[in-house]
């Protein structure tokens, strides 16, 4: 563009994880034009994961309820340019009422009247953070950043609380050393990429047993009961985690531990934002768009032999093989290889 935009929004509403992929993008904005304001909007509780984001001048939370508010917000704030990685029609609508004479929307969207310009994905699938970052760079944004993994600012009083944890548990309170102490996020909010409770509770007590460590299963809200069976299943290989009463608790957490188990879901994104080391479960999902590549402490797992491995549906004919048949020896081998490094 011949003129630096001096007011940026970047627009990305909701799923943890696509937030916190967001943020490679936001520091290359910050790089690019360094004397912008740039604002985030996004819906509760994505929001958590952004909060301390020093690229990030103001977060908007945004509600549903009030979205004719929002729509006189956005257009009373005079931003220059709009960038809209959701492509909903809702989110579309906000970028055409905000008159940014730059308002750039996803490609392959149906409602596009609402945009100046699209956003075109690469050819070949990439990292999902590295997609965004590429993905602006028709606008002049610079593509040299260090690294592209996603960020996220831990509270020291949250790392504080973390450590008070592990110590009453008498167990180390700081990455490194011997026994390990392993992280576990067994939900996902696709049925499709949900590994078996039966599965993971193996994997807990194998990791238990070979390493003499300590394996945590984390849980969101409503998801209690999966954390409570697989500990049950795994008897003294597992434990409970901690209720955290934010997004930014659970990365303090996640940056003690040495490892993170996890399937394709939100918490595995959080872990690798605090750097910890990670190793998914792969279905139906790419891990080309989802596991950075090229970093050797973030790996995954997934039964390669299957034809339809990485389908990307979410209705599964075959009984979800690709996770029901996938052995719980493979996920604890891989993982200790990570230990390992």
């Amino acid at each position: 563009m011949d003129t630096a935009p001096r007011r940026i929004l970047v627009i990305q509403l909701r799923r943890i994880g696509d937030v916190l992929l967001t943020t490679p993008a936001l520091r290359a904005l910050r790089a690019s034009f360094p004397g912008a304001r740039l604002d985030f909007l996004v819906e509760k509780p994505s929001d958590q994961a952004l909060r301390g984001n020093p690229d990030i001048s103001e977060i908007l939370v945004y509600s549903k309820k009030d979205h004719l508010r929002w729509l006189g917000e956005i257009r009373g704030r005079g931003y220059d340019w709009v960038i809209d990685y959701l492509g909903t029609p809702r989110s579309m609508l906000m970028a055409a009422v905000s008159g940014a004479r730059l308002r750039a929307g996803p490609e392959g969207v149906f409602w596009r009247f609402g945009y100046t310009d699209m956003m075109k994905r690469g050819q070949t699938p990439a990292y999902a953070a590295v997609e965004k970052v590429r993905m602006l760079s028709p606008f002049g944004v610079r593509q040299d950043l260090p690294d592209v993994l996603p960020s996220i600012a831990i509270p020291p009083e949250l790392a504080a609380e973390s450590r008070d944890f592990l110590k009453n548990a008498g167990l180390k309170t700081a990455r490194g050393g011997k026994p390990p102490v392993i992280a576990l996020a067994p939900e996902s909010r696709k049925p499709a990429r949900r590994y078996p409770p039966e599965g993971w509770a193996r994997v807990a007590k194998a990791l238990a047993e070979k390493t003499g460590g300590t394996v945590f299963v984390t849980f969101g809200p409503g998801e209690k009961p999966t954390a409570e069976r697989i500990c049950a299943l795994a008897g003294t290989g597992a434990r409970l985690a901690p209720e955290f009463r934010d997004l930014r608790g659970l990365a303090a957490f996640f940056s003690l531990c040495d490892l993170v188990l996890a399937n394709c879901n939100g918490p595995k994104h959080i872990a690798v934002a605090a750097g910890t080391p990670t190793l998914t479960v792969h279905g139906s999902s790419n891990p080309a768009c989802w596991t950075p590549q090229g970093y050797p402490q973030h790996r995954y797992v997934r039964l390669e032999t299957l034809p339809c491995i990485g389908c990307g549906k979410n209705e599964c004919p075959r009984g979800l093989e690709c996770m029901a048949a996938l052995p719980p020896d493979r996920i604890a081998e891989e993982a200790l290889t990570i230990l390992r490094l």
